[in-house]
């Protein structure tokens, strides 16, 4: 119970840092070492909503040399020890590889290093997979008398505005950590179901953000897990399991219809045009306005590469008295939707013109 009160009481940390995320201006931008301290509660919750009751074997071997090793060495690497304050095995290697070039005499000041660390290892791809620990996702859907989840997510679709710090004035060392940040509370909000508000949302007409972007395209072809996640955690939330299903069918037929996606695209282009400022254009705004024409393609790649098939089903099954002729179909996968964050194009999509969210590789 001791561990359910510390994720309780992480997320609800979570939940109350994001304040400072939602008033933020050039004129008054966030501390770096605030920006690092709120990077590092998104860590630690990631860490527990993954391993809350299993630490992994490389989480151990950490903390065993960072405790215990230390007395075993011999004078001269008991003082480069000290120096380098922990081993640490895991962390961003594209930020940290930045963060050296480009802010050496920053850098080398630090305690901590590499300071941009993980606690999983992690490697640069377009999507990993992000596994919850059983009961760890029941403490946070369950207790709602403890933790509003709804509000959770709120939170970290709150954090994703700190990018809006970022000028030219901004020193590089900012401009790190303001990706470090960024990218554990996307990593958060893919990984973790929207709540029954955010799942109404979705067949409403409502200005897009990012977070209902990614979770309407998971909706038009699903992922392997994304009717379970979703209606799971709508039945957690106390909703009942028939009209968690009748509500997840509203949601995809939503999601899918091409008119509905056109239209919450011209919502979303509309809100852009009013609010932007070219004088002192907030990067959340151009992210935002990139992942909503990627997530119009994608819908569109989606709906024309369903046609195909069931032109090509059409065909074959009516060949009958004909000598049948070889088609060349492209099979999409459903984890191909979801590769490249909200536009849900690949690499070599990417490579061969077709159109790749900013997102992909944050």
């Amino acid at each position: 119970m001791q561990k359910k009160s510390i994720l309780l009481l992480t997320a609800g940390g979570v939940i109350r840092c994001a304040e400072v995320c939602r008033c933020i201006t050039p004129d008054k931008p966030l501390r770096d070492g605030q920006i690092m301290l709120l990077s590092r509660l998104l860590l630690f919750l990631e860490y527990l909503m993954k391993h809350l009751y299993n630490p992994p074997a490389n989480v151990l071997e950490q903390v065993r040399w960072n405790l215990f090793s230390v007395v075993t060495l011999e004078a001269a690497q008991k003082v480069d020890v000290l120096n380098n304050r922990a081993k640490l095995i895991s962390f961003r290697k594209d930020i940290e590889d930045k963060y050296k070039k480009l802010a050496p005499e920053v850098s080398a000041s630090t305690g901590v290093r590499p300071k941009f660390y993980t606690i999983t290892p992690w490697e640069l791809k377009l999507q990993q997979e992000f596994k919850m620990d059983g009961l760890a996702w029941n403490f946070i859907l369950c207790t709602p008398d403890k933790l509003k989840y709804h509000l959770l997510i709120d939170a970290l679709i709150d954090i994703l505005s700190v990018t809006d710090i970022c000028t030219g004035k901004v020193p590089f060392q900012t401009l790190c950590a303001v990706q470090y940040c960024f990218s554990l509370s996307w990593k958060l909000i893919l990984g973790m179901a929207p709540s029954t508000p955010h799942v109404e949302d979705l067949i409403t007409d409502k200005p897009p953000n990012l977070h209902s972007l990614i979770w309407s395209i998971r909706c038009i072809q699903p992922v392997s897990h994304s009717h379970y996640l979703i209606v799971n955690s709508l039945v957690k939330q106390g909703m009942y399991t028939q009209f968690a299903e009748i509500l997840w069918n509203k949601v995809t037929e939503h999601a899918a219809d091409v008119r509905s996606r056109m239209n919450q695209t011209i919502i979303g282009l509309d809100l852009f045009a009013k609010n932007f400022q070219s004088a002192s254009p907030r990067l959340s705004k151009v992210i935002l306005i990139d992942a909503l024409l990627s997530h119009l393609y994608a819908v569109y790649w989606a709906e024309s590469n369903s046609k195909m098939k069931v032109e090509n089903n059409a065909s074959s099954s009516g060949a009958t008295t004909t000598t049948p002729t070889s088609t060349s179909v492209v099979v999409t996968s459903p984890e191909s939707l979801t590769a490249g964050a909200v536009g849900g194009v690949s690499e070599s999509e990417a490579a061969s013109g077709k159109h790749h969210s900013c997102l992909g590789n944050v």
